[in-house]
């Protein structure tokens, strides 16, 4: 009986909020290839995880109420198992494939088959995989988007996006410990915005920096060995979130335990921003190498934001208070604040006894009169 209502809310479109615990474990399970436990399912890992689900699949450009077009979970999870074989197949292959499974043979539905594999590879990979649809005029994303060219595999787009590349040299050969997430926003007034698209991960733009926090669903996919990234990705982007989040500074972990949740660009510019869940196991991540070496892929965008952080200086008081990079700078600003404090506070003091003095004088006035 369990199975049966199962399938049929599998069967269900996509506009359909997935609720129930058993559909849950069948997503995931068939999604990364393991049996998660009931306690898997009612993490704040797997929640973050369906809320963003649930987005990508109210926003996407599919038809839902067709017959004969893929707009169901089934058929999701049926598309993810034929990503997961033909991962180095191209594009227009995977689709012709599919249709002749499937069944699918509407040339006119092309454009709809297209936009429901790319779904269902962003729900898989947790990268924005979106080409451009001229229909809508271009792209209909708030996140960085990688198009997907019908003559590449997944593999390919996401090796050449995710390339071990770096021009940048790195002026010391490790991070400083105090190169953390706590650090970039009490010293340097980062402001810390949480993504569930890896292509925004360490995005600097602005004062705004872009941390992808969804780890358990990287642990699952490393731990899947599928083969759709580049060899050592996805190790070393749990290692530059641990980076960043080092579970050894106290600081650092009740600064997180404030940020659990964000607020996520909706799909729909006319709706309200709401807060969403992220992943809390970010908390107990291991610690990760320090060396500049240790990153290839990531190795850029982190020296992009240790150069911003390091030219900042700081602008109030508390970023002041919290900044120990140069000790004897610090020490010469709290001089000059605590000799302007004891100043103000002489002249305080010596402006209360001038007047005490004055009216005293003005009481022996009065009595000898």
């Amino acid at each position: 009986m369990v199975e049966e209502l199962t399938e049929k809310s599998l069967r269900s479109n996509l506009r359909s909020p997935v609720t129930s615990e058993q559909h849950r474990t069948n997503i995931i399970s068939r999604l990364w290839r393991f049996a998660p436990t009931e306690s898997d399912v009612q993490s704040d890992a797997v929640r973050a995880y369906f809320e963003y689900y649930g987005e990508e699949c109210c926003g996407a450009n599919i038809p839902v109420h067709s017959v004969q077009a893929p707009n169901s979970h089934q058929d999701i999870l049926n598309i993810v198992e034929l990503l997961i074989d033909k991962s180095g197949k191209s594009k227009s292959d995977v689709l012709e494939h599919y249709r002749d499974v499937y069944d699918y043979f509407f040339e006119e539905q092309y454009a709809p088959l297209s936009g429901t594999l790319e779904l269902a590879a962003r729900l898989w990979l947790m990268v924005n995989i979106r080409s451009p649809n001229p229909d809508l005029g271009g792209y209909v994303s708030f996140n960085t988007a990688l198009p997907w060219p019908d003559e590449k595999s997944i593999a390919e787009i996401l090796s050449d996006h995710f390339n071990a590349d770096c021009v940048m040299k790195a002026k010391h050969k490790a991070f400083s410990k105090r190169f953390t997430l706590y650090h970039l926003e009490k010293i340097a007034g980062f402001q810390i915005l949480w993504t569930d698209n890896l292509l925004d991960h360490l995005r600097l733009v602005d004062d705004a920096i872009y941390i992808f926090h969804n780890v358990t669903v990287l642990r699952h996919l490393l731990t899947a060995n599928l083969h759709v990234y580049p060899d050592s990705f996805l190790q070393e982007t749990l290692n530059s979130i641990s980076l960043l989040l080092p579970s050894s500074i106290i600081e650092c972990n009740t600064w997180l335990k404030s940020r659990s949740h964000h607020s996520r660009p909706s799909q729909f510019p006319h709706r309200r921003r709401r807060r969403h869940q992220i992943d809390s196991t970010l908390r107990y991540l291991p610690s990760a190498p320090r060396e500049v070496d240790a990153y290839s892929h990531w190795k850029e965008r982190l020296l992009v934001i240790e150069e911003a952080f390091e030219e900042h200086e700081p602008a109030t008081l508390s970023q002041w208070y919290h900044d120990q990079r140069k000790k004897a700078q610090s020490y010469f600003f709290w001089i000059g604040v605590w000799g302007l404090v004891l100043t103000t506070l002489f002249g305080f003091v010596s402006m209360v006894a001038s007047i005490v003095q004055a009216w005293a004088s003005v009481q022996a006035l009065q009595r000898v009169s």
